[in-house]
């Protein structure tokens, strides 16, 4: 069981061993080298006018790459293992695809072979720094050795990324997406952002991985059953055996995938995938990663062995949860079309590996552009997570991006589409917020302590009436049936849920409702009568009789407590009110003949007292609603194959009791049980005792505040149901000035936020919002009196030395010993702080800012710390 990856570990143990150790060092480990057929390979040569023998370390990693036939590996590899003293183990040079280097193989032609000591010297140069890393790496020199004659960009990229696999990549294998390719003269820069860009399309791939699959992808190798077979899709599990465990870090690490065998259940063949397929890697709904299958041991050893593997090429490592259902065994085919295809086709950390696949020579469907197969579908189902919370430091503009994920949803776009409209035209993307707030498309609420079920989703409150008032008539106090935010937009977006191809007539009751309130209300306002028939006691149907005639009262107002409604010219003390919750939510079912006269009426409450006497008040006004709406209402059905999204931002959602505020609807708010999803699931509501589920149109965004509370100590139920999406400080944010009368905004915030991670943790870091309107030094100086010293104040409890420490070396904070007269009384060392007066001349000074960031101001603040520690210990002592 060999990772096929381990070529990459070794090879930068040899480059690290060749860039310590030297030049004459590696002219003689060259030599002993049994190069398979010549003791002397032409990298190593002589140069009498300035040196007797040389080579350079890009050439010999070259030249290593190149002797990788079957003959050569079992004899050279060895060889210069042992040469080396390497301490990486070797991988088998008997198995070819476990020594695939991602570039054509060179040969002894194209080798460096500098001319001169300058180029000598200048390639010792750049493959030490390719050795430390890419940041190491000079401009200057990159663009010097592209100018030694017989080095271009393919070569030079080739020789980095042999010296160091995990952060360069050879350009000749950059795919389409990276076009126009790199000029001849092209920068350091250039390359890199170029290297960065192919990098982002295969997230948490070291770049040998990508190397490996881009240079397969070329095809240049026909007769390779990776880039010559038609290749199948297969879901695999990460809890191996059953036991609720997760082997993923296993997998990742060694690129592969196992299985546990059939005492596991493992029922589908596990002599596939073969060669070239694709597995798709998930743990129940929750997806880890997508890999190509470049061996298969099962299948060499003819079915199960304990010691067998699945050997992968990872492409994504993205861990977040599918976008849909899965099938739940633990190995099987994921056919494009199928769940398990489908939910990972469409979950947005996915989707761009698919086209990726289309090159590589795998047959899959075209996808349209929300991952799924056939006909191109409504764009309002994109994907998005149903269920997301942005967390982070404060600053770090959660708020903000909730106007711009809920824009994205309502209105069927990627956020990255709506997020570089933001960056043009903020102000549109807002105004387009507000509109979607104003017609009932997104709301929101912000949880705190004493939110509670009957505030989020329905409860009984007490609403104060006047004299007759109340739904019995002689009471001060009445009790009505309140829908909570939640409820109300859940019911909402269930008649917007319509999916192409639903043909159905869904009425908009609550529209109806509200257009019949206003047509009445604007009648009484030109003195219009209204009268409805309110059927006799013992009189249920809505048909009387002679001998239990109605009786007419007049509708003498529209209401606007509790869920609106009239009032009537009622008996007993004058007037009778009628909330209109009653008719939204009994209509349809009048509609459908399930409700045929008053005693079909159900109480709000089942304890209510008199209900027969209200519910009679209240089936005479279905009827009129329904006059209403067969003869008088103007308004319409929802167009006919149009689906709305619908948006609730639960703000501080972390500061809420959530078991107390969702109660049982917990697990309706679940992908999979949502209504329309394959595991739809409702419930009966305790005070309505209403049926109740959540449509799949209905997406909630959460914000929680890391400096108040950890997502380690979110409900556990919450977690396992919401995405998170992280949102830290972005310390080179482009509307942050780097340029205010000589203070840089952005090294500023980086120094803070760096000294808060060493003295607090990262979850307490500063955001970068505090500092986008800061323009002048005034601003600046009203950004730290207002904000920032507060924040660290919270921060730190009011450690001052702490804070101080934060601070760097400005003098916004100043200490003083303890006065004389306070030796004999007070004991300790103590200092005390003092923040500068807020019309102290130093808040204007912009040396004062730079302080901060100064070079040595870390250290001077560890060292303060330290030093306030030390003075603590001793006076424990």
């Amino acid at each position: 069981m060999k990772n096929i990856h381990l070529w990459a570990p070794w090879f930068r143990e040899l480059a690290q061993a060749i860039s310590t150790r030297g030049e004459e060092d590696l002219v003689e480990r060259a030599k002993s080298v049994d190069w398979s057929g010549t003791n002397r390979p032409a990298l190593v040569s002589e140069q009498d006018e300035w040196q007797e023998e040389w080579i350079d370390p890009f050439s010999f990693l070259y030249t290593l790459a190149q002797k990788s036939t079957a003959n050569q590996r079992p004899v050279v590899y060895p060889s210069v293992d042992e040469a080396f003293e390497l301490a990486q183990p070797l991988p088998d040079p008997n198995k070819g695809k476990l020594f695939i280097f991602p570039i054509p193989p060179p040969n002894a032609k194209v080798l460096f072979h500098p001319k001169t000591s300058e180029h000598f010297g200048l390639l010792w140069r750049l493959f030490r720094q390719a050795v430390d890393g890419v940041e190491r790496v000079s401009g200057q020199d990159y663009a010097a050795a592209l100018k030694i004659k017989g080095v271009r960009s393919t070569k030079l990229s080739h020789g980095l990324f042999l010296a160091n696999p995990y952060d360069f990549l050879a350009v000749d294998v950059f795919p389409p997406f990276t076009r126009p390719h790199l000029t001849d003269d092209h920068s350091y820069e250039d390359y890199t952002a170029a290297c960065d860009q192919v990098k982002s399309a295969f997230p948490g791939c070291e770049p040998f991985e990508i190397n490996h699959f881009l240079y397969l992808q070329k095809g240049d190798k026909e007769d390779d059953p990776l880039v010559s077979s038609t290749s199948s899709f297969f879901h695999i599990s990460t809890n191996v055996f059953n036991d609720q465990q997760d082997y993923w870090s296993e997998f990742v690490q060694s690129n592969w995938v196992r299985v546990g065998g059939p005492g596991t259940k493992r029922l589908y063949p596990i002599t596939e995938p073969d060669s070239g397929d694709i597995v798709l890697v998930r743990r129940g709904f929750d997806g880890h990663g997508i890999g190509v299958v470049v061996e298969n041991e099962y299948r060499e050893a003819g079915g199960f062995s304990d010691e067998a593997r699945i050997h992968v090429l990872w492409i994504n490592k993205t861990e977040t949860p599918l976008r849909g259902q899965t099938a739940q065994d633990g190995l099987g085919p994921a056919r494009p079309g199928s769940k398990s295809f489908l939910a990972f086709a469409q979950t947005t950390a996915y989707k761009p590996t698919f086209p990726l696949l289309r090159g590589f020579g795998v047959s899959i469907p075209a996808l349209d552009e929300s991952g799924s197969t056939g006909q191109k579908t409504d764009s309002l189902l994109l994907s998005h997570p149903l269920n997301q919370i942005l967390f982070g430091p404060p600053g770090t503009g959660k708020t903000w991006n909730t106007v711009t994920r809920a824009v994205a949803i309502v209105e069927g776009k990627d956020v990255e589409e709506v997020e570089r409209e933001r960056d043009e035209h903020p102000d549109d993307v807002k105004s387009r917020f507000d509109g979607y707030r104003e017609n009932g498309q997104v709301a929101m609420v912000t949880f705190h302590q004493n939110y509670a079920y009957e505030d989020f989703v329905e409860g009984i409150r007490p609403v104060l009436s006047e004299e007759g008032d109340s739904e019995e008539g002689d009471s001060d106090v009445g009790f009505v049936l309140r829908r909570g935010i939640f409820r109300e937009l859940a019911e909402t977006a269930k008649r917007h849920r319509r999916t192409p191809g639903d043909r159905s007539d869904q009425l908009n009751v609550d529209r109806l409702v509200d257009d019949f309130l206003e047509f009445l209300d604007a009648g009484i306002e030109n003195g219009q009568e209204f009268l409805v028939d309110v059927p006799a006691p013992n009189a249920p149907t809505e048909h009387p009789t002679p001998e239990r005639p109605p009786t007419r009262y007049p509708i003498t107002e529209v209401t606007s407590r509790g869920y609106r409604g009239v009032r009537l010219h009622g008996p007993k003390k004058g007037r009778k009110g009628l909330s209109s919750f009653i008719w939204r939510r009994d209509y349809a079912a009048l509609l459908n003949k399930d409700i045929v006269s008053y005693e079909d009426i159900r109480p709000v409450h089942s304890t209510k007292m008199g209900w027969h006497f209200n519910a009679r008040f209240h089936y005479a006004m279905l009827l009129r609603l329904r006059q209403y709406h067969e003869t008088e209402w103007k308004g319409s059905v929802p167009a006919q194959g149009k689906r709305e999204n619908f948006v609730l931002i639960l703000d501080e959602i972390n500061r809420g009791n959530i078991a107390r505020i969702f109660g049982e609807l917990i697990t309706l708010v679940e992908e999979s049980r949502r209504i329309g999803c394959e595991d739809e699931t409702k419930v009966t509501l305790p005070y309505s005792g209403e049926e109740f589920g959540v449509p799949e149109n209905l997406y909630l965004i959460g914000t929680m505040n890391t400096a108040d509370r950890s997502i380690a100590l979110l409900d556990t139920a919450l977690r396992r149901r919401f995405q998170f999406v992280e949102m830290m400080p972005t310390v080179d944010h482009p509307k942050m000035k780097t340029d205010i009368e000589g203070v840089n905004l952005r090294f500023l915030l980086k120094a803070m936020n760096e000294r808060i991670r060493f003295l607090r943790d990262r979850e307490h870091q500063i955001g970068h919002t505090y500092f986008l309107g800061v323009s002048d030094i005034e601003g600046l100086r009203k950004a730290f009196q207002k904000q920032i010293l507060p924040l660290l104040q919270e921060y730190f409890y009011d450690d001052w030395a702490k804070i101080r420490a934060v601070l760097g070396k400005s003098e916004f904070i100043e200490w003083r010993n303890r006065p004389e007269e306070l030796v004999d009384l007070v004991d300790s060392e103590a200092k005390a702080y003092e923040v500068l007066g807020s019309r102290d001349l130093k808040w204007d000074d912009p040396a004062q800012y730079q302080k901060i960031y100064d070079a040595n101001a870390a250290v001077a603040g560890k060292a303060a710390v330290a030093e306030e520690e030390v003075e603590t210990d001793d006076e424990d002592d």
